[in-house]
């Protein structure tokens, strides 16, 4: 017996968020492309109606860091699935406070929301060799998370589980038939 590799379909858009809502906790193991894109649709449709409800609040805010938080575990499963470490994910979140504290720190918002404020203090900090730093670096990690994604499935078992999308089948060799000339 021969075994052979076979691909199964892809997920419809309600096994993949089925998929992810059920797998909200687990960081381990692997997800396919579809459960990631699927459930990375809704999550930004549903972010995107509850920001546009609230406006611009405290509480949007709150919201749009939990709709984020929601993506991190597909990610990571996702980004095992190519035998990467979810490391990534949590090296992206780690640089994004990074920006947003220096942001706060800076005195760059209050400045701007002041009744006259001076562009040279945006300027300041526009051009500022930290924020440029971890801008390029966010968005260097950003990239990298992405390309993963977006690529295939590896078929083989790793170190995260066996594949999602790929199954091992065992096909019978195909037989030779005689052909009897009379």
């Amino acid at each position: 017996m021969e075994t052979e590799i076979k691909a199964l379909p892809s997920l419809s858009f309600s096994e993949s968020v089925k998929k992810a809502l059920n797998s909200m906790t687990d960081l381990k193991g692997r997800s396919r492309r579809s459960e990631l894109w699927w459930f990375y649709l809704l999550v930004m449709v549903v972010s995107t109606i509850v920001s546009f409800i609230l406006g611009k609040s405290a509480i949007s805010a709150i919201a749009g860091i939990i709709f984020q938080l929601l993506l991190v575990p597909v990610t990571v499963r996702r980004l095992h699935d190519r035998n990467q470490s979810g490391v990534w994910v949590y090296l992206a979140i780690i640089l994004q406070i990074a920006i947003t504290a220096h942001i706060l720190n800076s005195g760059f918002l209050a400045e701007l929301h002041s009744i006259n404020p001076d562009p040279e203090a945006a300027m300041k900090f526009a051009t500022s060799i930290r924020f440029w730093l971890l801008s390029l670096a966010s968005c260097a990690v950003n990239l990298v998370i992405f390309i993963f994604c977006i690529l295939d499935s590896r078929p083989e078992t790793n170190k995260y589980g066996p594949s999602p999308k790929y199954v091992a089948e065992e096909v019978q060799p195909s037989e030779t038939l005689e052909v009897n000339e009379d």
